[in-house]
């Protein structure tokens, strides 16, 4: 039997089947999430479905291929949330090492994810592709089975995006600024559909064939440990 894990704040529960176990809230309202409150109500993966501030107070250790939490309506995985706020508050996510789930998989309109670090999942550390926004600072993402962030939209800040199968950051709009790119197998950062990304003061240092492009240097970055046979790529 497949347990419905649900967060919603309206009703100040997590619904699992027919239980219900009270969330934490902090005295600011942020509702806290921690690896005990996860398993408490059934385990990975915890589903967001309410607007709303969420901060982690332990890190997150995934043991299967299924996501650490996926944001999306209640009862439609096809539609999000309009705005989830997601702080790590300095933890750890961490994925089984296999399969091809995401470390967060989001619908959410709007999605931020901030300090902390996201690893070891089969699919993305985070996958918001079938959201609208995404704004990511102050993470480190790495040693994800195909990408680091795979996103339709984003702002992206101070954020490393290292040893990741495929790509650190795919995209088709948006903006990386203060950023590492560093040894993802094909690129840094890749765009995708008619892509209008551009990239500021990061460095980039052995991404594969296609290191950074199609996208637009704004300046100040540095790149190194780029060719393509013997020929060296510098940043376009």
């Amino acid at each position: 039997m497949i347990l419905r894990r649900t967060l919603v704040s309206a009703s100040l529960s997590v619904v699992i089947g027919l239980a219900a176990v009270a969330p934490s809230f902090a005295v600011d309202g942020v509702i806290e999430i921690s690896q005990a409150s996860i398993e408490a109500a059934g385990g990975f993966p915890m589903i967001l479905s309410e607007d709303g501030s969420y901060r982690l107070t332990s890190n997150l250790v995934v043991t299967e291929d299924v996501s650490a939490i996926r944001i999306h309506l209640a009862g439609n995985e096809q539609a999000g949330p309009r705005h989830v706020t997601i702080d790590l508050n300095g933890f750890l996510i961490t994925g089984s090492g296999s399969g091809n789930a995401d470390g967060i998989h989001s619908r959410a309109i709007i999605l931020r994810v901030k300090n902390g670090t996201i690893e070891r999942f089969g699919g993305n550390g985070i996958n918001a592709r079938s959201g609208v926004n995404l704004h990511a600072e102050d993470l480190f993402i790495g040693a994800n089975g195909e990408g680091g962030i795979f996103a339709s939209a984003a702002m992206i800040r101070n954020v490393t995006s290292r040893n990741n199968e495929t790509f650190g950051v795919a995209m088709d709009d948006g903006l990386v600024t203060d950023s590492m790119l560093i040894s993802n197998g094909t690129a840094g950062v890749l765009g995708l559909d008619q892509p209008k990304i551009g990239y500021k003061g990061c460095i980039f240092v052995d991404n594969g064939e296609f290191p950074v492009g199609p996208a637009t240097n704004l300046g100040g970055n540095l790149c190194q440990g780029f060719s393509i046979g013997d020929t060296p790529v510098l940043c376009p």
